[in-house]
């Protein structure tokens, strides 16, 4: 969790409360709008509490989608979507398809996400966490296991 959470520090408190740079995309009218863009990741890691027990530890590579919306020239809210295949640290090293969505309100100084995990041995977890942007710490708020648990 620690990787993720430098990830969306860097991402959302960097975008949202520094100026912007030439090197992130503005608006097409240069104040107000919503720009697009990807990455990739080799640093992913999840970690799946289930009743507050860890239950399993994911890593691996996503590909990133950013979309960052802004009202005259500051950044208002964002949504950061990852998709990619990601293993299990234990055994069997089951391998998950994930999809993450985070959405980034920075008024509010939280951003809820949402993560989709299927396994190929048939684990599927659905897990919802929030970030706060004042303490840096991301809290697990639920996490359905639909499929086969290990």
């Amino acid at each position: 969790m620690k990787t993720k959470t430098l990830l969306l520090v860097c991402l959302f408190l960097g975008i949202g409360l520094t100026q912007l740079s030439a090197q992130w995309p503005q608006p097409a009218n240069g104040k107000t709008g919503a720009v697009s863009f990807y990455e990739e990741w080799d640093g992913y890691y999840c970690a799946v509490y289930d009743d507050g027990v860890l239950v399993d530890e994911l890593a691996g590579s996503v590909q990133i989608h950013n979309v960052l919306f802004y009202q005259d020239m500051v950044a208002i809210k964002a949504t950061q979507h990852m998709t990619g295949e990601i293993r299990s640290l234990y055994e069997p090293y089951e391998v998950f398809k994930v999809s993450d969505m985070g959405h980034c309100i920075y008024a509010t100084g939280m951003a809820p996400f949402r993560v989709n995990l299927i396994g190929n041995y048939g684990t599927h977890y659905i897990c919802y966490f929030t970030y706060n942007f004042m303490t840096g710490e991301i809290t697990p708020v639920k996490t359905m296991i639909l499929g086969k648990n290990k």
